[in-house]
């Protein structure tokens, strides 16, 4: 009983470490935001006015192709 108990202390502090790292503040991420929330609202009022079916699909490949490179990570 005790190992399940620990099991899940690590991994809810590495589940903790894990979002820690990813949401710390960084050098240019207002401008990323930005830029992905321009991209992905533009691709949604599109799609609304002019009914385009499987329009999420835009807007997720929106939300891809503005999003940082991944190779600088």
């Amino acid at each position: 009983m005790g190992d399940d108990r620990s099991h899940r202390d690590s991994s809810l502090a590495w589940f903790s470490d894990f979002l820690r790292d990813e949401l710390r503040p960084y050098p240019g991420r207002w401008a990323i935001v930005a830029r992905m929330v321009v991209a992905a609202t533009a691709v949604a009022v599109v799609s609304m006015i002019f009914r385009i079916p499987h329009a999420y699909q835009g807007a997720v490949y929106a939300l891809l192709v503005s999003h940082e490179a991944l190779e600088n990570n």
